[in-house]
C-alpha cells in the first residue's frame, strides 16, 4: 500500500495521527548509539549504568526525534521543500533497555499567513505505565 502525501489541506489543528509503539532493546539502543556517535557511558556501558541513577542502560535523549518523525510519517509521506523553524524538546524520563515507549502525535497548530502554510506538531512519548517520557515539538512551513 502506498503511503499519502501528507499535505496541509490533511493537517487542521487538532488532528491526531495513530500512536506508534516501539519496544528499546539494548540492540535498537546500541545501533541508535553508534549511528550518533555517543560514547556517554550512560548509553553503553552497562556496568557504568546499573551504578547510575537509572539502573541500566538508557537511550539517547535524542531518539525522542526519531520516535517523533516516525509518528507522524507511519502511514504518510512528506513533502519536500519544507522548512524547519524550530525543534524543541522535553526530556522527562530516562529510556531504559526493554522499556515500551508509545508516541502519539498531534497537529497543536495549523494556519496561513502572507501566502505561507504554519504548521506545529506535538508528539509525546509515554512508557507503558503512561508516564510521560518524552515531548517534541516541530514549528515548520509545510511545502504543500
Amino acid at each position: 500500500m502506498e503511503k499519502e502525501l501528507l499535505v496541509f489541506e490533511n493537517l487542521p489543528k487538532g488532528k491526531e495521527f495513530r500512536p506508534i509503539t516501539e519496544i528499546l532493546t539494548e540492540e535498537k539502543i546500541r545501533n541508535f548509539v553508534q549511528a550518533i556517535g555517543t560514547q556517554n557511558p550512560l548509553h553503553v556501558d552497562k556496568a557504568y549504568a546499573k551504578n547510575s541513577k537509572f539502573g541500566d542502560i538508557v537511550a539517547p535523549p535524542v531518539i525522542s526525534y526519531l520516535l517523533f518523525r516516525r509518528s507522524y510519517l507511519a502511514d504518510a509521506n512528506m513533502p519536500g521543500g519544507g522548512v524547519a523553524l524550530k525543534l524543541e524538546f522535553e526530556f522527562l524520563k530516562g529510556a531504559k533497555v526493554n522499556e515500551t515507549l508509545i508516541t502519539q502525535t498531534k497537529v497543536l497548530d495549523s494556519y496561513e499567513r502572507e501566502g505561507k502554510k504554519y504548521v506545529t506538531l506535538e508528539g509525546v512519548t509515554k512508557n507503558a505505565e503512561g508516564e510521560k517520557v518524552f515531548v517534541s515539538r516541530l514549528h515548520t512551513i509545510w511545502p504543500k
